[in-house]
């Protein structure tokens, strides 16, 4: 069984058939093609010979295993074509809404493959498109559905159709392909086929770009005005902040100052003596007669103390009459 490093495989191009080593590149771990260039259709391009070329380019792909008893390797031919507006064709489905048709993709796929010989490649399908402009924008239909589709010879190199070849004429009016098309797609797909004709030239149209307006979800367009925002915010209570910092700060040192003043005042305390006419404190009299308050007469008591040192008391009573 292909397990641990046996189960791995590599994929590369054949040196001898890499005839654009810096256009593609394939991923020796996954074997996926990758672009390293971009085509444009600039005459002033390095590239603008091949971004206008017909034919596909082709690349022999070579995959093997990490076999350590003995390697296996399998080689495919890769041919890589170039699809252009000239290239694409479109199907217009009436009263058929787009998610249906995603929903059964390959099947339509398979009918038009049917219905004209040929290799299809659906590369876009939308709401239908109206050759008007209103306000500025495409008029669209939701209710019908627009499947762009690309055709490409069923024989290698597999070279893309294109739709103004007389040989194809399915782009026609009445012409006896479409309506091969318009039976074996209703038949199989239950669908009414509007017709089938070439993409629009975009070009042709002036397309405004919509104006912004006010929404709570506005920052998910434009990321850094949210950041700009954010940073104004900041910036703003910052200097709010310092001018608070600074009010404070000149309070405390108008403060530290007047107390450093009184301070100063007992550091080195100078004492005098006040003059004499100045008194700590002041006195009052008052002369006022008071009656004496009636005491009862108990007589009088004679003390005597003789040689023997003895205590004689005498009283004597007086008595009023």
């Amino acid at each position: 069984m292909d397990e641990g490093i046996n189960g791995e495989v590599t994929y590369k191009v054949e040196p001898a058939n890499s005839v654009d080593p810096e256009t593609f590149y394939i991923d020796p771990v996954d074997g996926k093609l990758r672009l390293l260039r971009e085509f444009l259709d600039v005459p002033a391009s390095n590239n603008f010979e091949k971004s206008n070329r017909t034919e596909p380019f082709h690349l022999t792909v070579e995959a093997q295993d990490g076999s350590v008893t003995g390697q296996r390797f399998n080689r495919t031919h890769c041919y890589v074509s170039l699809i252009r507006p000239i290239n694409r064709f479109v199907l217009v489905l009436q009263n058929t809404p787009m998610t249906n048709v995603v929903e059964q993709q390959e099947d339509y796929r398979r009918s038009l493959q049917n219905a004209t010989d040929h290799v299809v490649i659906i590369e876009k399908i939308e709401a239908k498109r109206i050759d008007t402009i209103t306000n500025g924008q495409l008029t669209v239909q939701q209710q019908s559905t627009d499947v762009t589709f690309v055709l490409a010879l069923p024989t290698a190199p597999f070279t893309l159709r294109q739709n103004n070849d007389p040989t194809v004429g399915i782009t026609s009016a009445n012409n006896v392909n479409i309506a091969t098309i318009k039976i074996i797609i209703e038949n199989q797909r239950g669908v009414v086929v509007e017709t089938v004709r070439k993409p629009f030239n975009q070009s042709l149209f002036v397309v405004q770009p919509p104006l912004k307006a006010k929404s709570y979800n506005w920052w998910v367009d434009d990321p850094w005005s949210a950041l700009v925002a954010l940073a104004a915010i900041i910036i703003l209570l910052a200097v709010v902040c310092i001018i608070v910092i600074a009010f404070s700060h000149s309070r405390y040192m108008k403060f530290i100052q007047q107390y450093r003043a009184y301070q100063s005042t007992y550091d080195n305390p100078d004492f005098a003596e006040p003059p004499g006419f100045l008194r700590e404190y002041e006195t009052q009299s008052l002369n006022m007669y008071v009656p004496p308050e009636a005491v009862p007469d108990y007589g009088e008591v004679r003390m005597t103390l003789d040689e023997a040192g003895g205590v004689g008391v005498t009283e004597v009573t007086h008595t009023i009459g």
